[in-house]
């Protein structure tokens, strides 16, 4: 609450020694929000079928398993033959998204990689994929951390593009467009 003085017009003999009492003051009303356009309603075409978005999250989950599944494998298997000791310590952290990667790797000296992994779509020469606004902190943060882009995952050998220290912010590599926004009011 906000504290109001009060004025001696406006003592009584019950609150004359009180000079400040509280009072909740009223928030202004927000305007109603007018379009600037409206809907035509003759002309609104209704989609031909639903779209259940729960089931199309459910499909990207299940596309970035896999692809977090290859990448884990690629990199045990690229480590097994000559460096069994690193093989065994990769792990998949993508259950802690605090961490802001998918999986723990090493380099053949024993550094420790972080790999962020992506499914991309690919359209002709453009590859695309989200990422969080932690991730991208991530990426800046690690030392040695990696983005690897995998397509073709259904077929018998998925491709695996591998991006050292990616620099999100330089134009000439990559394009970023806000795709969400957080919207936050009173």
């Amino acid at each position: 609450p906000g504290w109001y003085k009060l004025k001696p017009e406006e003592a009584t003999p019950d609150i004359k020694d009180i000079a400040y009492y509280p009072y909740k003051a009223k928030k202004p009303e927000l305007p109603n929000y007018q379009p600037r356009k409206a809907i035509d309603l003759e002309t609104l075409v209704e989609p031909e079928t639903e779209i259940d978005y729960i089931k199309q999250l459910e499909k990207q989950m299940e596309i970035g398993n896999l692809a977090e599944e290859i990448v884990l494998k690629s990199e045990i298997e690229f480590l097994r033959t000559d460096y069994p000791d690193l093989a065994e310590k990769v792990r998949s952290v993508a259950n802690n998204p605090k961490l802001g990667f998918d999986i723990i790797s090493f380099e053949i000296d024993g550094t420790q990689k972080q790999i962020e992994v992506k499914a991309i779509s690919t359209n002709k020469s453009n590859k695309s994929f989200f990422l969080s606004r932690n991730e991208f902190r991530k990426s800046k943060e690690y030392p040695n951390y990696y983005l690897y882009c995998v397509s073709e995952l259904s077929s018998e050998k998925p491709k695996i593009l591998r991006i050292k220290q990616p620099n999100f912010e330089n134009e000439n590599d990559f394009k970023m467009e806000p795709m969400t926004y957080k919207i936050t009011f009173e």
